[in-house]
């Protein structure tokens, strides 16, 4: 299969091993996909609320936030396979997470074969797609959001947004005019059922946005809040 045929997956690798955390993403670059390294509980949180992933790899002892905490934090909101790769071994602790969610388990020292190995298995379990999505230029009034560059352009400046910022952007700008619920937003750009902790999700999505393209994020022209019901996208000028 070429290169232009083998679809990738986005993956977030946290591991504080740093000579473990190189080969780690040197296997996975082998394998043909897109490695995200972090060595560091409190980034990879940080990451994962701003962008999306297709595999997560989690080591259980990290600096500043534990293997555990970022497991239950991922399992509140989404199902994408989580590969523990740890050092401790004991029987108490494999089974710790997997019961918070983690699908395998793997202890260290491993062979790079067969964590391959695990790492194809659980991707093809998840099916996700080999073809990329359509991503148009979609412009209201003087915004326009570029979905492929993640770029939003406002009365000629221009803005780059995270991942998951425009997609939210890109949902409110299709339903112009009409409200969208935090649970449609949670559906739509994170692919999960709504959960409290999803509601957040939106809620600190849409205050990043508002920090980044209203004059005055504390009373949006843009983004404003349907009280009782979500937000929706308007123009100011009209």
């Amino acid at each position: 299969m070429s290169d232009a045929e083998t679809p990738q997956a986005r993956i977030l690798i946290v591991e504080d091993e740093l000579d473990l955390l190189e080969l780690m993403v040197f296997s996975i670059q082998r394998m043909g996909h897109i490695p995200f390294p972090i060595d560091k509980g409190d980034e990879a949180i940080t990451l994962l609320t701003q962008e999306s992933f297709d595999l997560l790899l989690l080591d259980v002892m990290l600096p500043s936030l534990s293997g555990q905490e970022i497991c239950k934090f991922v399992r509140s909101y989404s199902d994408i396979p989580i590969i523990v790769v740890s050092a401790l071994g004991r029987t108490e602790t494999v089974v710790e997470m997997l019961e918070l969610g983690a699908d395998e388990y793997i202890t260290k020292p491993f062979s790079f074969q067969a964590f391959e190995a695990q790492v194809g298995a659980q991707l093809r379990r998840i099916e996700w797609s080999t073809t990329p999505p359509v991503r148009p230029v979609i412009q209201v009034g003087d915004i326009k959001l570029d979905t492929k560059r993640q770029i939003a352009t406002i009365e000629k400046k221009r803005i780059h947004l995270s991942e998951r910022e425009c997609s939210v952007l890109h949902h409110l700008i299709q339903n112009y005019g009409s409200p969208i619920t935090s649970d449609q937003l949670c559906e739509a750009v994170w692919g999960i059922r709504p959960k409290s902790k999803s509601t957040t999700l939106v809620q600190t999505t849409i205050q990043r946005l508002r920090s980044k393209i209203e004059t005055n994020p504390s009373k949006p022209e843009w983004i404003v809040t349907v009280r009782g019901y979500g937000y929706k996208i308007e123009s100011p000028l009209e």
